[in-house]
C-alpha cells in the first residue's frame, strides 16, 4: 500500500508579501511609541503636579527643603480614584490618605526606634516590616480596588521614612507634613465637584 504525500502548495509572491507585512506589524515599535488619546489625562497630570507643588514649596521656602519630601508622600493620595465619582472619591480619598499618613508615620518612628543604618538587628527589623507593609498594601489595594500606583506608593512612602535618619523627635513634624499633603491632595482632587459635578462618571 502506497502512501501518498499530499500536494503542497507553492509559496507565491503575494504570500510571502502578506507574511512579510504581518511580521512587520508585529514587529513595528509604532503603536508602542504612539501617544494615545485619554479622557481627562492632562486634567489628572495637572491636579498631581500642583498637589506635590504645593506640598513641597512652602517647606523649601521654609529653609526645610529636606523635610518636602514628607509632605510631597502624603500627596501621593491624588493619584488614587481617579475614575470615581466625586462621592465616591472623596471616601476612598479619604481612606488613602489616613493610610498615606500612617506609612510615613510608623517608618518614622521605626527608623527613630530601630536606628537601621546602624545596620544589624535594626535593619533587619525594617526590611521585615517592609515586607509586611509590601504584602498588607497589595492586598488592601487589590481589596478596594484602587486605582493609581496603589500599593507601591505606599510601600514607597513607608520604606523611604523608615530608611531615613529620625529621631523620636521628628517623628511627630514628618507625620503632620505628610498628613498636610494628603489633605491638600484630598481637597484638589473633589474641587471639581463644583465645576463639573457629572465628570468622573463620564470618563
Amino acid at each position: 500500500m502506497s502512501l501518498s504525500r499530499p500536494p503542497q502548495r507553492a509559496v507565491t509572491g503575494d504570500g510571502r508579501r502578506r507574511a512579510a507585512a504581518a511580521l512587520a506589524r508585529v514587529l513595528s515599535p509604532k503603536g508602542s511609541l504612539s501617544l494615545q488619546k485619554v479622557d481627562g489625562a492632562f486634567t489628572f497630570a495637572l491636579r498631581a503636579a500642583l498637589a506635590m507643588a504645593l506640598a513641597a514649596l512652602p517647606v523649601v521656602a521654609a529653609g526645610r527643603a529636606d523635610l518636602s519630601v514628607y509632605g510631597m508622600m502624603g500627596a501621593f493620595t491624588t493619584t488614587f480614584g481617579r475614575n470615581l465619582p466625586y462621592r465616591r472619591r472623596a471616601r476612598a480619598l479619604a481612606g488613602v490618605a489616613v493610610a498615606m499618613t500612617a506609612c510615613v508615620g510608623l517608618g518614622s518612628l521605626l527608623a527613630a526606634v530601630a536606628r537601621p543604618w546602624e545596620g544589624d538587628v535594626g535593619a533587619i527589623v525594617v526590611v521585615t516590616a517592609t515586607a509586611v507593609v509590601a504584602g498588607l498594601a497589595k492586598y488592601s489595594c487589590d481589596a478596594t480596588r484602587l486605582g493609581g500606583l496603589g500599593a507601591i506608593l505606599l510601600l514607597f512612602s513607608f520604606a523611604v521614612s523608615a530608611n531615613a535618619h529620625t529621631t523620636l523627635g521628628e517623628v511627630l513634624p514628618r507625620t503632620g507634613l505628610a498628613a498636610a499633603g494628603a489633605a491638600l491632595a484630598w481637597v484638589l482632587a473633589v474641587l471639581g465637584r463644583f465645576v463639573h459635578p457629572d465628570r468622573p462618571e463620564r470618563l
